[in-house]
Formats: structure tokens, C-alpha cells, sequence
């Protein structure tokens, strides 16, 4: 059976929360707080913030969205809208579904660039291929060497390629 793209439910998110990855579980106290409320925190809609989950046999696979924030400014400019992309995997998955569920996500990158002039977050750089998808996904790293921020790290960011500059 192949894997179904849904809204995820309260259960959904409770399933995936407690079966993270090691490298999400990081990321999560990189933002100080835990799977469960890392993962019930896209529940949570606000203006254009979506999410959605990828399933296989009713079993969590992964949740992705994109989160608005304000104000958008990123390396001294301000941008029209901005979102913090995410995406938080079980450590369940295979490597045909990770395989597959990284190649589609290509596609919400994409639609996710459309309503969003910035997308960017941060990730755990000892996360294996993390590097090369950003790369492949069209987002640029930042190389931060000064404190507070940390080599342990990656910052990303893709800008939409229209006029998306307001200062």
C-alpha cells in the first residue's frame, strides 16, 4: 500500500511525537521543547500556517508544514511574507519511504514558495544528506561562525525569485 498524504488528527501527531527521530528529538530541544509539543504545535493554525502527514498502513511517517512569522526580515532585508519550513520524521521510516517522501517534498517546497516571499529555518548538521537536499531543494546555507550561533548547525534559507524585497 502506498503512503497517503493527510490533515493529521490529535492521534496522528501523538503517534509521531512519540516515535521521533534522534535528530528531530534534537532539533525539537534546539527550540526548547519536547516532541509532544513540537509536534501538537502544527495543530495549532494560525493565518496561513499549514501542515500535513505522510502515512503508510495508518502508521505516522513524517509531518511537514510551514509556519508564518513576523517580522519577516532576514539578513538585513525585510521581505513581503516570510514561513519557517519544517518537517519532523519517525525513526519508523524506511529508506524507500524516506526515499520518497524527501523527493515529494520537493513539491511542497515549491508550493510553500509560492505564498511565502522567505522560507528558512535551521538544522542539525550532523543530520545525514541534510546538506545535499537543501542544496538539491534550492535553499541556501549560511555559515555563521560568531556566538551565539553554533557549527553544530545549519541555517537555510530560500527566497522566492520575484520582487520580494520591501527594504
Amino acid at each position: 500500500m502506498g503512503i497517503k498524504i493527510l490533515s493529521p488528527d490529535v492521534e496522528m501527531v501523538m503517534d509521531l511525537a512519540e516515535n521521533l527521530c534522534d535528530e528531530d528529538i534534537v532539533e525539537c530541544e534546539l527550540f526548547g521543547c519536547s516532541p509532544m509539543e513540537a509536534c501538537m504545535q502544527a495543530l495549532i493554525k494560525t493565518d496561513q500556517d499549514v501542515c500535513w502527514m505522510a502515512m503508510r498502513n495508518d502508521v505516522p511517517l513524517c509531518m511537514w508544514g510551514v509556519h508564518k512569522e513576523s517580522p519577516p526580515v532576514m539578513l538585513g532585508k525585510m521581505f513581503k511574507t516570510s514561513g519557517r519550513v519544517w518537517m519532523l520524521m519517525s525513526k519508523n521510516v524506511s529508506k524507500t519511504d524516506k526515499f520518497t517522501i524527501l523527493r515529494e517534498s520537493l513539491k511542497w517546497v515549491e508550493v510553500f514558495n509560492t505564498h511565502y516571499d522567505l522560507l528558512f529555518n535551521i538544522a542539525d548538521s550532523k543530520r545525514k544528506g541534510i546538506k545535499k537536499f537543501l542544496k538539491f531543494a534550492g535553499f541556501d546555507t549560511l555559515d555563521f561562525t560568531e556566538p551565539p550561533y553554533s557549527t553544530d548547525h545549519i541555517y537555510f534559507v530560500r527566497c522566492n525569485p520575484r520582487d520580494n524585497v520591501i527594504h
